[in-house]
Formats: structure tokens, C-alpha cells, sequence
């Protein structure tokens, strides 16, 4: 009978723990961000350029989630699921245009339109 409580009472801590992280994260994605991207200037130049393809491929590894030509993927989260980034570029079924500011704002803040959280950037 011991043992049957002591089950009992470790299912009811997992329930608790599980409720409490879905509310928590609910929460945290709910947020609003109120973010104004500082104005930059883009370069376009070939050695921007390249420097870009760089950073998006060696150090930032935006290919990884986005795929070699950023054009969305597939990804295979093993128990978890499956993810799909999307296609950051402008063509069939990709974003729409961005401006600048709204780059700046979703690269180096994590935070997409209307001001809602990107968990995975």
C-alpha cells in the first residue's frame, strides 16, 4: 500500500511540474516586445557580401535551421517531433520583403511582427 502512495505522489509531482512549465512557457510567449531596431546602413558590396555568407554559414549558422539557401527545412527533433524554419528568402512561398529595421529587429533581438517572441532565434 506504501508503494502505491509513494506512486501516487511522484505521478502527481510529474503532473504539477508539466502543468506548471506549459504555463510558464505559455506565458512567456505570450509577451509582447516592444522593439525599435536602431537604423543601419546594409551594405551590398561583394566583400559584404561574402562576409554575410560567411556569418550566415560559419558563425551564426542560420543555415543549420534555414537550410544551405535559406529556403526553409525540415528538421528532425527525434522524440520531439518535427520543425520547420521558415523560408527567410522572397521567392515561391517564402517571406515577404523586409525592410532593414525589421531584420535588425528579428536577428539581434529574436522578436518577429506585431512584437511577438521567436523562440528559437
Amino acid at each position: 500500500f506504501r508503494s502505491l502512495r509513494i506512486g501516487a505522489a511522484l505521478v502527481a509531482l510529474v503532473v504539477l511540474a508539466t502543468g506548471t512549465l506549459w504555463l510558464l512557457s505559455n506565458r512567456a510567449l505570450a509577451r509582447r516586445y516592444d522593439v525599435t531596431a536602431a537604423p543601419i546602413t546594409i551594405p551590398t558590396d561583394s566583400a559584404a557580401l561574402a562576409r554575410g555568407r560567411h556569418l550566415a554559414t560559419a558563425i551564426g549558422k542560420c543555415v543549420d535551421c534555414h537550410g544551405e539557401n535559406l529556403g526553409g527545412t525540415v528538421m528532425d527533433m527525434g522524440p520531439f517531433g518535427t520543425f520547420s524554419p521558415p523560408n527567410l528568402t522572397t521567392g515561391r512561398g517564402g517571406s515577404p520583403a523586409r525592410s532593414d529595421a525589421e531584420w535588425v529587429r528579428t536577428i539581434r533581438h529574436g522578436v518577429g511582427a506585431g512584437g511577438r517572441p521567436l523562440v528559437f532565434m
